[in-house]
């Protein structure tokens, strides 16, 4: 089949990327770890004359607001592997890791998953953003997560496993009902957690070879370091950790350079996106 609810089967691709995944057939067999330290100098003075104008803005939706827009323009990291073949995702879907509170350890952790159509401004993707997040975390609604993982654990522990199974097994050959995919965070072009709420560092995430999802994007809390400016001479620049783990299978290393560049840019010049893009580039069907 060519087609699934969430994508379409990737016309014309280059030999070699079509046999890749006929040999790395697992996605945690393809992973590829980045670390990376994204320049704060833009965003802080981006935020800092729109609190002046009224407007608040955070890295956060900044950062995630770059990544929209980046998989607008870099179709290639919207990809996803199924089955040995190269799909592309239908829409940009962004699965956001969410804490209801940090108070206690204990407390749920939800997901929810994000739609665009990719010529969202960053105005709307913030709205977009700031509505999902605060429908979770003040009100404490259900996700559609939430709601098919309290299914699940209603099933007997003998009948989850053939249960997940003949789900694995139905996603595979292209048959797995809309309605779990839609519900599925793991079903999304990226996995996104905000751990610089915690104080941490960056991480490098496992990616699930459930699902679809090609990449996961951890950002970490800003630090200050030295940068050398000259011959025992230093300056000292704020930077943004963010850990990338990306399937290899999905584009080669140069895609996934100037794709790391792109966004660099666009976080250092947040302005870009305060108007839509001309187009969405897709690939070929």
């Amino acid at each position: 089949m060519t087609k699934r609810p969430d994508g379409k089967r990737v016309q014309g691709v280059d030999p070699f990327d079509r046999m890749l995944p006929m040999i790395l057939r697992k996605r945690y067999d393809a992973q590829n770890y980045i670390a990376y330290e994204l320049p704060c100098e833009g965003m802080d003075a981006f935020i800092a004359q729109k609190r002046a104008e009224g407007k608040r803005y955070t890295y956060m939706q900044l950062v995630m607001a770059a990544g929209v827009r980046l998989l607008a323009l870099r179709p290639k990291m919207n990809r996803f592997i199924m089955n040995g073949s190269i799909y592309a995702h239908n829409d940009i879907s962004i699965a956001v890791s969410i804490k209801r509170t940090l108070r206690r350890d204990d407390e749920a952790e939800t997901t929810v998953k994000l739609i665009f159509n990719g010529l969202e401004t960053l105005d709307e993707i913030c709205q977009i953003i700031d509505n999902a997040v605060k429908g979770v975390t003040q009100a404490k609604a259900e996700t559609q997560t939430d709601q098919v993982a309290e299914v699940l654990t209603k099933v007997p522990d003998w009948l989850l496993r053939p249960v997940v199974s003949t789900l694995m097994f139905l996603d595979r050959h292209n048959r797995m009902p809309k309605a779990v995919i839609d519900a599925s965070p793991w079903h999304s072009s990226v996995f996104f957690t905000n751990i610089k709420s915690l104080g941490l560092p960056h991480i490098s995430h496992y990616l699930s070879d459930f699902g679809t999802a090609g990449l996961f994007f951890a950002m970490g809390k800003e630090y200050k370091k030295m940068i050398p400016t000259g011959e025992n001479t230093f300056k000292t620049k704020k930077v943004l950790p963010f850990g990338l783990v990306m399937d290899e299978r999905i584009c080669d290393g140069l895609y996934l350079a100037r794709s790391v560049q792109l966004l660099k840019k666009l976080v250092s010049h947040p302005e870009l996106l305060e108007t839509p893009p001309e187009q969405r580039l897709f690939d070929n069907f």
